[in-house]
């Protein structure tokens, strides 16, 4: 595991966790601010852009029911009712898209060197005993390190609307914070990410990919762990 002896490898284990826990508090967290923006979006979207970010949806949503036959009986839809509710996911992520895009913009937000450095480090984190080895590899292929600017001007632009907004922190128990993001999962986050697209357009960043060394469990596609802090933001800005 990359350490010393059994406290440090608890004190690994307790810091990992406690990362964990604030990570997906704050997927809840953006969220929540997510479904409150896209309440008051309501600007039309580009036609073709629309058209785009569906069909790639589509193409996930289609493999995923070539693999499962009986994905479309589980779901209780028809495809055709299934296409119309990813085409209004589609509209929702392009608008969501383009309305954090233009309020980075016209508040100046944008990544320096700096803040990819810091997001490399807490990639490497996820790796217990082999940060080095993360970083070198991020260092090493700079499509990599660049793949990250998209997702790291979003959460600025996010945390730069966070201040903005009035946010309620409260305290839940684990299973309380399990069963939530269970249902989110349920839903699928396929929002979540919503300004990256055009954030990455925005900033002439590279395709999004990921290093080989974090293809395996525990990598960005499996579960994450549960937060017991959850925060709420409210609908009202300023």
């Amino acid at each position: 595991m990359g350490v010393e002896n059994l406290t440090a490898l608890k004190q690994a284990i307790r810091e990992a966790r406690e990362r964990e826990y604030a990570a997906m508090s704050r997927m809840h967290l953006k969220r929540r601010l997510l479904d409150a923006l896209a309440e008051r979006c309501d600007f039309p979207v580009p036609e073709s852009t629309a058209n785009n970010e569906f069909e790639a949806i589509w193409k996930s949503v289609s493999e995923e029911l070539e693999r499962n036959k009986d994905a479309l009986e589980e779901a209780g839809k028809s495809e055709d009712e299934l296409r119309a509710e990813y085409r209004t996911i589609a509209e929702r992520r392009v608008r969501l898209g383009l309305f954090l895009s233009e309020v980075g913009r016209m508040n100046n937000i944008d990544v320096t060197q700096e803040d990819l450095n810091r997001a490399v480090v807490t990639e490497a984190r996820r790796f217990p005993g082999r940060e080095r080895e993360v970083v070198d590899h991020y260092q090493k292929h700079r499509e990599t390190m660049e793949s990250l600017r998209a997702p790291v001007f979003e959460d600025k632009v996010v945390n730069f609307i966070l201040e903005l907004a009035r946010v309620t922190e409260r305290k839940v128990s684990l299973e309380e914070m399990l069963k939530a993001t269970n249902e989110e999962e349920a839903l699928g986050d396929l929002e979540a990410d919503a300004g990256k697209k055009k954030a990455a357009a925005e900033k002439k960043a590279g395709a999004k990919e990921k290093a080989a060394a974090m293809s395996e469990p525990g990598g960005e596609s499996a579960p994450k762990a549960p937060s017991i802090k959850s925060a709420a933001a409210t609908k009202k800005t300023k």
